[in-house]
């Protein structure tokens, strides 16, 4: 029965072309099939038990069934971040349903690990309870040889096996991640364990010990930031240790700073000198809409020395910079392959440095306000760009909105226009076809009533985005900053994509959704909740 499983086969289809080389159709079409299948999580998890407890178990099959866990959590976390409190409960029985595993000896350690570390990749906390029952179930792990020994040169190892530390520390996360608070500090403290052997890696290993500074646990970050704090007093900070300390002081939470601010002070008086920034070359910058997440990803194509790098950012409303990374190495071609696959998804538009650090720097004010931690590839990702010097700013809609309208008209002709332009977005900007608005609150609304579409869509514009006014109208005015800035320097947008003229529109319509003007009178929003209503059918 389960190897009949539709899932089933899908898996068997991604494993077939990672064994040939990387992934194809299958695996994009396998992508696209959980969001239509309720319980994937659920079922994917029941078939890697069922496939790693039969005799002769099928590890690539296996490794095919992760991936396609680790995409189905995070398609769980992005609704339960857009309120979707179902998808919350449903994450809390998957790990319930683990820690039952685990307590039953059903699911064998490797399969575990595999299993939970999917969370990690997803970004899905695992919780305290299975993270005590892993430790458990692995019998001795907590008083191991391997973790209460000597774990450095192990560590070390694998930082001569890949390119940087930035990749290093993302391997160690996933394998750590779930593991409980103690046991992620031990990169740390074996980085930086007094008379620490020079090993080969070491170097690596330090400067990739700095991520522990961004682990959602403030234990974690704490002692991690006090075991840097000895090494700056024994000299064994880097200059680039020293500089990225500087440059992410005020990332971290407030009440950590000093910890932070006394390690860097010992670095200095030790002598330490600061390493210079690698120079930027940003040839492009480009940018999606936001869209009905309220996120909105940036991209840098920079050069770099016969290379192309291309870094990115995924800015999300309320919870700040969520994602960042960089792809070192390539070639311009490889830069344009990805961007021609967002476009073709979600439409880009060509923006500006200026626009991408204002809005990189709101969305950083927004992590420090959400206690939600940046990512530590955002270090990677701004000194590649050149916004090294990126630090969180508060920007409320109303200065931005103000900003955007100072040169424009403001009469009844001009609005009008403006508000029957926006009933044009959903044909000429692809990212506006996710604007709708969904979740729990749009279930209570529609959920138990039999409307007719246009009533129910009046429920949602009187109930619904009536009271989220201001969220709306900071989606739209950050859209109309994107779009502006090209007209700004005097750029062209790339062929094909939508024009900046278009600013103004998504200006004075953000101007008059903070003016109270009525929402029917706003086609977009009507447009909206339609969408809305569609949605949820």
């Amino acid at each position: 029965m389960a190897r009949s499983n539709p899932l089933m086969m899908f898996a068997k289809q991604v494993a077939a072309e990672m064994a040939s080389g990387g992934p194809g159709q299958g695996v994009a079409m396998a992508m696209a099939a959980l969001d239509r299948i309720p319980d994937a999580a659920e079922q994917l998890l029941g078939l890697i038990v069922a496939e790693s407890g039969v005799m002769n178990p099928d590890g690539e099959l296996i490794e095919a069934l992760a991936l396609l866990l680790g995409q189905a959590l995070e398609s769980l976390r992005f609704a339960t971040e857009s309120g979707h409190g179902e998808a919350a409960t449903r994450l809390d029985g998957l790990r319930a349903a683990l820690v039952a595993l685990v307590g039953r000896n059903a699911i064998d350690v490797d399969s575990l690990m595999l299993v939970v570390r999917q969370f990690t990749v997803a970004g899905v906390d695992p919780g305290n309870e299975l993270r005590s029952a892993m430790v458990e179930r692995m019998g001795a792990l907590a008083d191991s040889d391997d973790l209460a020994g000597d774990p450095l040169e192990p560590l070390a190892l694998l930082a001569t096996e890949v390119e940087d530390e930035f990749t290093l520390f993302a391997l160690i996360r996933e394998m750590t991640g779930a593991l409980p608070d103690e046991h992620r500090t031990m990169l740390a403290a074996a980085a930086f364990a007094p008379g620490a052997a020079p090993l080969p890696g070491l170097d690596r290993l330090r400067e990739a010990a700095l991520g522990l500074l961004f682990d959602s646990a403030e234990p974690v970050r704490r002692e991690s930031a006090a075991l840097l704090g000895a090494a700056a007093e024994r000299g064994e900070l880097s200059g680039i240790t020293l500089r990225r300390m500087i440059a992410l002081r005020n990332w971290v939470p407030a009440g950590e700073r000093a910890a932070l601010d006394d390690a860097i002070r010992k670095a200095r008086l030790k002598g330490v000198a600061i390493a210079p920034l690698p120079s930027a070359d940003v040839r492009e910058v480009f940018a999606t809409g936001w869209d009905g997440a309220g996120a909105q990803s940036l991209f840098f194509v920079v050069k770099e020395g016969r290379r192309f790098a291309l870094a990115a950012l995924l800015l999300k409303q309320g919870f700040g910079v969520r994602d960042a990374w960089v792809q070192h190495g390539g070639t311009k071609r490889d830069a344009d392959g990805l961007l021609g696959e967002v476009e073709e998804q979600v439409g880009l538009v060509r923006t500006t440095m200026e626009y991408a650090a204002e809005a990189a720097a709101f969305a950083l004010g927004i992590n420090a306000a959400s206690g939600v931690l940046p990512p530590f590839g955002l270090i990677d990702a701004a000194e590649t760009a050149g916004l090294a010097n990126l630090q969180p700013e508060t920007v409320a809609v109303e200065a931005l909105v103000e900003m955007l309208c100072a040169d424009l008209p403001s009469g009844p002709e001009a609005e009008s226009l403006a508000f029957a332009a926006s009933a044009t977005w959903r044909q000429r900007h692809p990212f506006t076809q996710s604007w709708f608005e969904s979740g729990d609150e749009v279930g209570e609304l529609l959920g138990r009533k039999r409307l007719a579409k246009g009533k129910a869509a009046d429920l949602i514009l009187d109930q619904c985005l009536e009271g989220r006014r201001r969220l709306w109208a900071e989606r739209i005015a950050w859209t109309a900053a994107a779009l502006r800035q090209p007209q700004q320097a005097g750029r062209k947008t790339k062929a094909g994509l939508p024009g900046a003229a278009d600013w103004a529109d998504f200006a004075l319509v953000a101007r008059a959704l903070l003016a109270g003007t009525p929402l029917r009178a706003l086609p977009v929003m009507v447009a909206v909740a339609r969408a809305s209503v569609e949605h949820f059918a």
